[in-house]
């Protein structure tokens, strides 16, 4: 097993009803229904008393939603529904004129959704962890390929509870390196998880995606100092020579939704047979796919065999589950996935449970025969 790492996240159930809210709008929450649940509790009696003054501070009197701040559709959405509770609340306490009328004007004020920021950037989404946050500059505007990069999706979001949980600590230490980071969020989870990481290194083939890593990386290191070493740096999947002006040979890779373009599947095998050992240095990678469709997953595993590779879905305990799709509610394709109101439907794969939506695999050298 390892040695067991820091856990450097908890439930969202787990947290005070108004700190819920809090980190929901921090990390821009869109669900409504999610959004509607903790706004709910906190203005009832788990709230506890002064719950409408201390929502007033949490959504308007937040530092960090002051610097970074979330995007417009996510504050709507937040304001619209505190608004809804309040008027249909039967037991909350005098009703708090400041709340209410902060949010009257919040979303008279906020503009239309995909309104001004469609020029640029939409706002910022910050993941509070132990030690420090994660920030994250969003935009579904940029246009082509490179929009996918500077979205948050629910495989990346699912590796990354499970890093901050520590449910990876077998898997992932010493140098890490994150192919196809996209926004980067799992590979800046990785670096907020302690000693056993050594060194990050976030990686993307679009130019302009690398330099919203660049300056994610900034913002996180501005939310709480990043003990560990973490650098950016362009890698396209088909050039060979790339990967031997990595600073740091990998030990272990990790990526997410790499394999959901059947022409990205053949350099991805190949990379990662260059990468892996014993050609390269690294003793494992940790690839969070959302299951999307039989045939990207099976042409995944032949381009794997023929690279000298294997691979087996991991298996998560029902905690991991819950920490996965707290993360997961943020991402741009949650809505899609089918776990929505069906029972027993997991999101990962469990020891009692033979699929999931995202499927969690360990890639490594295949055994040699005989």
């Amino acid at each position: 097993q390892g040695l067991a790492q820091a856990r450097h996240s908890i439930t969202m159930e787990a947290l005070g009803a108004v700190e819920r809210v809090r980190r929901w709008h921090r990390a821009g929450q869109q669900n409504t229904s999610v959004l509607q649940k903790a706004v709910r509790q906190a203005l009832s009696g788990e709230g506890g008393p002064g719950a409408q003054r201390r929502l007033y501070e949490v959504v308007f009197c937040d530092p960090v939603t002051s610097r970074f701040v979330p995007p417009v559709a996510s504050k709507r959405r937040l304001l619209k529904c505190i608004l809804a509770e309040l008027d249909a609340c039967s037991d909350c306490e005098d009703l708090d004129d400041d709340l209410y009328s902060a949010c009257v004007e919040g979303i008279a004020t906020a503009g239309p959704e995909g309104g001004p920021e469609a020029a640029g950037f939409e706002g910022y989404r910050v993941l509070d962890m132990g030690g420090g946050g994660i920030g994250l500059r969003v935009t579904s505007f940029m246009g082509g390929d490179v929009e996918t990069g500077c979205l948050l999706w629910s495989a990346g979001c699912a590796l990354s509870a499970l890093l901050a949980g520590g449910h990876l600590a077998e898997h992932v230490s010493g140098h890490v390196l994150e192919l196809g980071a996209g926004t980067g969020v799992a590979g800046l989870v990785a670096a907020r998880c302690g000693a056993a990481i050594a060194s990050v290194t976030l990686t993307d083939g679009q130019p302009a995606v690398v330099d919203n890593l660049r300056h994610n990386l900034e913002v996180t290191a501005s939310l709480g100092a990043i003990a560990t070493p973490v650098e950016v740096c362009r890698l396209e999947w088909g050039d060979a020579s790339a990967i031997s002006g990595l600073t740091y040979p990998p030990g272990a890779i990790i990526g997410s939704d790499l394999a959901y373009e059947p022409s990205a599947i053949g350099p991805l095998a190949t990379l990662l047979g260059r990468l892996l050992q014993p050609v390269g240095s690294a003793w494992s990678a940790i690839l969070g796919l959302t299951q999307r469709t039989e045939f990207t997953y099976d042409l995944f595993r032949e381009h794997l065999a023929q690279n000298g590779l294997d691979c087996e879905e991991l298996c998560c305990s029902d905690t991991a589950n819950q920490e996965a799709l707290d993360w997961c509610s943020l991402a741009h394709d949650f809505h899609t996935l089918p776990i929505q109101g069906e029972a027993g439907c997991r999101l990962l794969r469990g020891v009692e449970s033979d699929s999931g939506v995202i499927r969690v695999m360990r890639i490594a050298a295949a055994p040699v025969a005989g």
